[in-house]
């Protein structure tokens, strides 16, 4: 440690010029820092093929789908069994309400 302190001291102009020459190296060329950002939301994707179009159905929306068909076919809908459970709820505040004297 004492060596290079010792080295900087009596050589100010070559070390000096050493560090210069590292940072030269060391530092990306102009092209290198065109390509990048900061940012990552600025980056972008570099395939834009991987990604669905708005016409094709991912496989999330084929098993909703498939899912709607068949609870269609089968005349059940979930739908009017949480509007009955909503108002059971409804019922079981105002008893509670009534119950509590408010």
């Amino acid at each position: 440690m004492f060596r290079v302190a010792k080295f900087v001291v009596q050589h100010k102009v070559g070390a000096v010029a050493i560090i210069a020459l590292g940072v030269f190296f060391m530092t990306p060329s102009k092209d290198e820092q065109e390509g990048r950002s900061n940012s990552p939301w600025a980056a972008q994707p570099a395939a834009a093929a991987n990604f669905a179009s708005a016409e094709e159905q991912g496989v999330v929306d084929q098993i909703i789908s498939e899912a709607d068909t068949m609870l269609a076919e089968s005349g059940y809908d979930p739908r009017e069994a949480a509007d009955q459970t909503v108002g059971q709820f409804d019922g079981a505040a105002a008893s509670y309400s009534k119950a509590n004297g408010n």
